[in-house]
């Protein structure tokens, strides 16, 4: 045993029956000691019960009303299926027979208040697209109290967040007005440590798409106690059609 054994030296060592050994099989034997105290610490280690890793998860919603799920604490990401509303594709339509590119707007406006008239060109249906923006605004606000919105409309020529990915807010409202929706990954098909990458993805079967019209309420970051859990999401790849994906965004603000 170890405590038989004491060292004298490089050269030999004296075992409980008073023979010289070499002093290495003792050496070894301290080794071997160590390696099985080690290896018990590491069991013990791996057996303590450690606190499970929260599982965040999505949810559709069968009404706007629905839509308050997103407040539950594991629940970061709700769907709603809808239709484009009548009237802001004509809006969309008019732009594109004048030739005008509806791009980077954006405004802080107070819940339920339409854009600035200056910021949205005076065309057939102009009113339809000032009507969802007040809603949906006024959604975002009812859902999380705060004082104002941000709002972001864009038709990006090229997917503006090609990569998987998470926001850095509270809470973010989105929907597409033409073209395809947003895509986002179920938990258990997402690698956080990954996010950047396209090896976020673990299996393809995980990537979720919105309709076109469908609104999507995202929890991102900075919601209390979201650290880490953020939806994680991205553009859908170009489809290469003639027409423009045209996006609505709305964030919180405080």
């Amino acid at each position: 045993t170890i405590r038989s054994a004491r060292w004298i030296g490089p050269e030999s060592a004296v075992n409980a029956a008073g023979r010289r050994t070499s002093g290495w099989p003792a050496l070894s034997l301290i080794l071997q000691y160590h390696l099985i105290m080690n290896y018990q610490m590491q069991k013990r280690i791996r057996s303590l019960e450690l606190p499970p890793i929260p599982s965040v998860r999505w949810e559709n919603a069968d009404a706007f009303a629905d839509l308050s799920r997103i407040l539950e604490p594991l629940v970061n990401l709700v769907r709603l299926h809808r239709a484009v509303p009548h009237g802001i594709q004509s809006y969309l339509n008019a732009l594109d027979e004048a030739g005008i590119r509806l791009n980077c707007v954006r405004s802080v406006v107070l819940p339920g208040d339409p854009l600035p008239e200056d910021a949205l060109p005076d065309l057939p249906g102009r009113d339809a697209l000032q009507s969802e923006i007040q809603r949906l605004s006024e959604l975002l606000a009812d859902l999380t109290g705060c004082p104002k919105t941000g709002i972001r409309i864009e038709m990006p020529d090229q997917p503006m967040c090609p990569r998987m990915h998470v926001d850095h807010v509270t809470l973010r409202l989105i929907t597409t007005w033409r073209g395809p929706g947003t895509e986002w990954l179920d938990e258990a098909g997402t690698d956080r440590r990954l996010l950047g990458s396209d090896h976020v993805i673990r299996e393809r079967a995980a990537v979720h798409r919105a309709n076109t019209g469908d609104i999507l309420i995202l929890k991102g970051e900075r919601w209390p106690g979201n650290s880490g859990l953020g939806a994680v999401h991205r553009s859908p790849p170009a489809e290469g059609t003639q027409q423009r994906r045209v996006l609505f965004a709305c964030d919180a603000v405080w």
